[in-house]
């Protein structure tokens, strides 16, 4: 026997058993229940029952702190490098040792 594509194309059948579980597939409420999850396979949520109990101003003062520390990390990134050999003149040191900064 052969599998004829959507388009006419023929197909040997080389598995009869592989060709019947393509034809007729097993229900989705059947796949389901034969899934098996142990209890140590399970994820478990670590923020399960956490309630926040900082003030606002600790929340915004944190908030102030995590977004000053990425303004530093933008500079550090992008602005420092553009100013190397200034650097480099200005502390008469090379460009391996200003890169360690």
């Amino acid at each position: 026997s052969a599998l004829t594509s959507a388009l006419g194309h023929r197909f040997p059948a080389t598995d009869e058993g592989a060709m019947a579980a393509v034809a007729n597939p097993p229900a989705l409420g059947e796949k389901i229940q034969k899934l098996s999850v142990s209890d140590a396979a399970r994820e478990v949520d670590p923020d399960d029952g956490y309630v926040d109990t900082r003030s606002r101003n600790q929340r915004w003062l944190e908030f102030t702190l995590m977004c000053l520390c990425n303004v530093a990390w933008t500079i550090d990134a992008s602005l420092l490098p553009m100013f190397f050999t200034e650097f480099q003149v200005l502390f008469h040191v090379s460009q391996t040792e200003l890169s360690l900064l």
